[in-house]
């Protein structure tokens, strides 16, 4: 494991690396797009100048970074696998939602009332449109790094 405490050697890394501080946190971010992300914090947020002080006040730890491949036998048709993959994934936990939604439905398309209240069909829906949001942050975050382009700012 590599430890850090320059802010060029924290740019000089790929994104895809994950770090932890040594601080007494251990705050663990990874390198999305170019930018310092923490998982655990608002979806479309960095955490650059939050990483470069950890570093140069307690240092850093790589914990990991992706592989470097010297050369691609076809690169297209990776990104389209990776592409399909992403897509599915997001796609499984949209239909999951929908499942866990309509599962507060009697067969005549009304609210179950025997089982639940509209209170707790209302929290399952905003919960879920929570969450859709969340998963659309995340989506475009996993997009703009696959794809190399810049976070939004």
């Amino acid at each position: 494991m590599t430890d850090i405490r320059r802010i060029d050697e924290l740019d000089a890394l790929p994104s895809g690396t994950v770090i932890v501080g040594l601080d007494p946190q251990a705050t663990v971010v990874h390198k999305a797009g170019g930018h310092w992300v923490d998982l655990n914090k608002p979806p479309g947020t960095t955490w650059n100048v939050r990483t470069y002080v950890m570093a140069r006040r307690w240092g850093v730890r790589v914990l990991s970074q992706p592989e470097r491949k010297t050369a691609v036998s076809n690169p297209t048709e990776t990104l389209k696998t990776q592409l399909v993959n992403l897509i599915e994934q997001y796609e499984a936990r949209e239909a999951q939602r929908e499942r866990d939604i309509q599962s507060f439905f009697r067969e005549d398309g009304d609210v179950d009332t025997d089982k639940y209240s509209y209170e707790e069909y209302d929290v399952a829906v905003d919960d879920a449109g929570q969450e859709a949001r969340e998963d659309l942050g995340g989506l475009l975050r996993e997009l703009r790094e696959l794809l190399n382009a810049p976070a939004q700012v």
